[in-house]
Parts: C-alpha cells; sequence; structure tokens
C-alpha cells in the first residue's frame, strides 16, 4: 500500500507535466502487466480482471485490450454483468422492499459462465447472453463470438476472482486485481483508498445515472459491504495487481465535487471528504489525457465503452 501526502498531489498538480506524467505511470504499469501476459498467450488466453466498484476495471481492461492489439493479438473485452440472472418472483418482491442484494455473486449464472470459458479456450463458438437491466431479465443474445488461437478475451467484473463464480482450470485464466491502493496523509490524518474510489463514483452517478451526491453516499455502506463480502477477500488469488489511483484525480474531483459535497448539512462523509479536499489545489478535468483513466469518471475518453 502506498501513501502520498496531499502536497505531493499539489506538487503534480502544479507541475507542467504532472497531468501526463501521471497518466503514463499508471499505462506503465498496465502495460508491464500486458506485456507477462504476452509471454503466456498459449496457456493462459483468457484474462479475468475484477476490482471493486470504482476502481476503474472497464478503462483497464480496455487498455490491456489496446495494449494486446498493438502487440498484434486481437483481443475481445466483455462484461461480466452479461452473466447476471433474471430476477425471480422472490427476487423481484425482495428489490421492491430494497432488500435485494445486488452485489452477491450469486446473481452471477456460474454455470453458464463457466461452459463458455472452457468453450473459448477450445476456440468453439460462443453465444454471449444479454441482460437487460432496465427489466432486470436475461434477455436472448447479446452476440456470438469465436476465439481464434492468437487471440484474448479479457472478462472484467467485481466477481471475477470470486471461486463461487469462476469453477475452471485456473491454469488457463490470467486473473487481474485493480483497485485505488493509494492512501493520502491529510492534516487529519489518512484517507482510505475507498474514498477515491467513492469520489469517482459520485461524478460517474451525477453524469450518467442521474443520482445526487446525497444519493451515491446513502448507498456507499451497501456497496462497500458488498465489496468486503465479495471482492476483497479473492484479490490473493490474482497473478497481478494494478493500482488505478492518478496522482492529480483527487484535485479534479474537488474541482467538479465539493461545491455540492459542501451544500449537505449534517453528512459526516460529507464533511469528511471536504475536510481533505479543501487541502488540494484546484485540478483541471481538461488536462486529463484522452484515454485517462480518470476519463472513465468523469467523460470525454476517445475509448469506447
Amino acid at each position: 500500500m502506498k501513501t502520498i501526502t496531499t502536497g505531493e498531489l499539489n506538487n503534480i498538480v502544479l507541475d507542467k507535466n504532472g497531468y501526463k506524467n501521471e497518466d503514463d505511470r499508471y499505462f506503465s504499469a498496465v502495460r508491464k502487466v500486458t506485456e507477462d501476459i504476452v509471454k503466456h498467450y498459449h496457456e493462459r488466453p483468457i484474462i479475468l480482471l475484477s476490482g471493486p466498484s470504482g476502481s476503474g476495471k472497464t478503462t483497464t481492461a480496455l487498455i490491456i485490450q489496446k495494449f494486446l492489439e498493438d502487440r498484434g493479438f486481437p483481443a475481445h473485452k466483455i462484461s461480466m454483468d452479461s452473466y447476471f440472472r433474471s430476477l425471480s418472483a422472490e427476487d423481484e418482491k425482495l428489490d421492491a422492499e430494497g432488500k435485494m442484494d445486488f452485489e452477491n455473486p450469486d446473481r452471477i449464472d456460474a454455470e453458464l459462465f463457466s461452459d463458455q470459458l472452457g468453450k473459448l479456450i477450445n476456440c468453439e463458438r460462443v453465444d454471449i447472453p444479454h441482460f437487460d437491466f432496465t427489466a432486470k431479465k436475461s434477455n436472448g443474445v447479446s452476440f456470438s463470438i469465436k476465439r481464434k488461437e492468437n487471440e484474448f478475451i479479457i472478462f472484467e467484473g467485481i466477481h471475477a476472482l470470486n471461486p463461487s463464480v469462476i469453477s475452471f482450470d485456473e491454469s488457463k485464466l490470467a486473473k487481474i486485481y485493480v483497485s485505488v491502493r493509494t492512501r493520502i496523509e491529510f492534516g487529519g490524518g489518512e484517507l482510505h483508498p475507498k474514498y477515491i474510489r467513492l469520489l469517482r463514483r459520485l461524478i460517474r452517478d451525477r453524469k450518467y445515472r442521474g443520482r445526487s451526491a446525497e444519493e451515491t453516499l446513502s448507498y456507499f455502506p451497501k456497496v462497500e459491504n458488498g465489496t468486503d463480502k465479495y471482492v476483497k477477500p479473492y484479490k490473493t488469488r490474482a497473478d497481478y495487481d494494478i493500482d488505478s489511483f492518478i496522482g492529480y484525480e483527487p484535485s479534479v474531483y474537488k474541482t467538479l465535487d465539493y461545491k455540492e459535497l459542501a451544500s449537505l448539512k449534517n453528512n459526516a462523509e460529507a464533511e469528511y471528504l471536504c475536510s481533505v479536499l479543501k487541502e488540494l489545489a484546484d485540478g483541471d478535468p481538461s488536462k486529463a489525457g484522452n484515454i485517462s483513466l480518470v476519463r472513465e469518471f468523469i467523460g470525454g475518453s476517445s475509448l469506447k465503452y
């Protein structure tokens, strides 16, 4: 676990090359992992990428896909959300009562997923299911795919390392865990990495899901409870660990989040975040690179999500 001070973060933001250097540092870490995966492409053609909500899984998967293709290895990214089960009548009742645990790995059709893993490794055609998030039902086929000998398949999702979901010969799999692994030292103590993921969610939820900061903050304990139960316990199963922290991102989130957070009264989480953000220099969102991981949350990426 790495630690960095607010003063060091401010130096990054004020450095004329700070934004680029931070993006490049993350790309270098991902490239190192990709290079090792390429060495074992015959044995491990399937990549499983896991991490908590807000960890930057999707961008990391897309960057790995890009780096693989730059090396001449076609790659396809597939979200494990495609394998969600339809809600049963009992599930729908729990959902209506606000008691449905959507973080539970039982939501994944593990049998279908493992069956399709085997077929993809053997270069057999499979029909990737489609999950309708509005209806909360599995609905037909999303697309069909047949892996070629030199191709990789990248599956990304919070349960990609959970043994209750992945019952398969792991010698055929390259396993990656992605999350924020850097703590921030500030005047009042040390900011846990989960709060960087929360800052990311605050912006993403407002921009893409129409949620207020207050709503996202209210969901946060339930999301983190799911992370603690179903995601973090299996990070040690990964072959590779990537820290997705970007040194300028807290300052960018200050620029985008601080005003709304400061407007919330009697909200301990908002007050705590504000106490950290006020020590940071203002960040410039426009300086984030066009394929920066930060753009997964603030928008404007040239990657196709």
